[in-house]
């Protein structure tokens, strides 16, 4: 599971691995004291970016649209792929220096991060929904099958002639080769049922 905290915030043990996501180290974190396990300077906004954000500090919609743009990079999303995949297996707690962390890459990263959960765990719901409605079509078609030939009647319930007699079982001793042999298609027969 992967968590977002403030990387000023004080450690616990549920937080697991704590990976620190930003491209310059804060002044004032204590790598001992905060537990950092990673830096990932790499997957935090290019300096150019932050340089654009220093430029317009009021556009946050547009430093975190460009931001997203460089997170579709290969080698980025690769990286973010591997979050994604270690934190179905562990906790990770991505830590963010800023005072609130919805403007904060860390931040950003989480959304994405989740986005991803939810849209896998959504994909796992649908395809357990097709393989049961597979299994169900599966099971109509059998039962289908199964009244057609051992029944003798279509899908609508209707009497089918040519399962009177079939030629290729003529030889085969328990095989019944007419319906006047089966009690309940006597009666059926008897009362005029086709």
């Amino acid at each position: 599971m992967i968590k977002l905290k403030n990387v000023l915030d004080m450690p616990s043990e549920a937080d697991g691995k704590r990976i620190l996501i930003t491209r310059l180290w804060p002044l004032d974190v204590d790598t001992y004291f905060s537990k950092i396990d990673l830096w990932l300077k790499d997957l935090a906004p290019s300096y150019l970016l932050l340089e654009w954000f220093r430029e317009h500090p009021k556009d946050w919609d547009g430093f975190r649209e460009r931001y997203l743009k460089e997170l579709e990079y290969p080698s980025i999303k690769k990286i973010l792929e591997e979050l994604f995949e270690q934190g179905q297996k562990e906790d990770i707690t991505l830590l963010y220096a800023n005072e609130t962390p919805e403007k904060s890459p860390a931040g950003i990263v989480y959304q994405v991060i989740d986005k991803d959960q939810k849209s896998e765990v959504r994909n796992q719901k649908s395809n357990r929904g097709q393989v049961l409605s597979c299994f169900s079509f599966f099971i109509c078609l059998l039962t289908s099958a199964f009244c057609f030939l051992f029944l003798g009647c279509s899908s609508t319930g209707d009497y089918s002639p040519s399962m009177d007699y079939n030629p290729g079982w003529e030889n085969d001793r328990n095989t019944v080769t007419s319906f006047d042999q089966l009690p309940r298609h006597k009666n059926r027969l008897e009362h005029g049922i086709h």
